[in-house]
């Protein structure tokens, strides 16, 4: 591992058919944050994170 470093370490990999490595969304404040990361898991969609 590498310290400071956020990203994984060859970016140029291809990713499986059908995935997404990462997504960004901005949110108003934390609590807004939480509603979506729950509305996602709701519909059954994976999150990794707060």
């Amino acid at each position: 591992a590498t310290i400071g470093q956020t990203h994984a370490g060859n970016a140029g990999a291809n990713a499986a058919p059908g995935t997404m490595q990462h997504v960004a969304l901005r949110v108003d404040c934390h609590e807004t944050l939480l509603a979506m990361r729950d509305r996602l898991r709701d519909k059954g969609v994976p999150v990794m994170g707060p």
